[in-house]
């Protein structure tokens, strides 16, 4: 039983919650596409610079051969080495 000084508690929600949540929301979307844009930027200047690196070891003696040793070797970044084996 409730005490006749105490408050009653209804099952309502504040007056401009909703609003407060589409705030919430609409900053949420343009958050998300802000980062989408850095990301974009941010791997067309890696792209840009890697271009330029490559643009300039060309003329450097042996770099065409490394780079294609570079091609033949496994990604080992893509497979499961013993030690992440043993952890699953």
């Amino acid at each position: 039983m409730q005490k006749s000084g105490a408050p009653r508690r209804r099952g309502r929600r504040p007056a401009g919650t909703g609003r407060r949540r589409a705030g919430v929301t609409q900053e949420a979307v343009e958050g998300e596409h802000y980062w989408g844009q850095m990301f974009e930027m941010i791997v067309g200047d890696a792209k840009r610079l890697f271009a330029l690196m490559e643009e300039q070891m060309s003329g450097v003696p042996g770099a065409k051969e490394a780079k294609a040793m570079m091609a033949m070797m496994p990604d080992l970044n893509r497979r499961r080495t013993w030690s992440t084996r043993c952890r699953a």
